[in-house]
């Protein structure tokens, strides 16, 4: 089972449901206009099944829990 993580920048915890090597050449695949801001890269994840953000966590450090 995939381990919460964390945003890497706005320290918002999601779950991975898909691989991370699919999340990592789905979000390589994106036009540079959408990988500019961390927040519309998440949102295409959620948006796409692939990660689930988790409601009210969020981390305040930033360590090997990070995308």
């Amino acid at each position: 089972m995939p381990r919460v993580k964390f945003l890497k920048f706005g320290g918002v915890r999601f779950k991975p449901l898909v691989d991370t090597k699919v999340i990592n050449s789905y979000v390589n695949n994106l036009p540079e206009n959408r990988r500019e801001n961390m927040y519309e890269v998440a949102k295409e994840l959620v948006d796409h099944n692939m990660i689930k953000i988790i409601p009210g966590e969020m981390s305040s450090t930033e360590d090997d829990s990070c995308l």
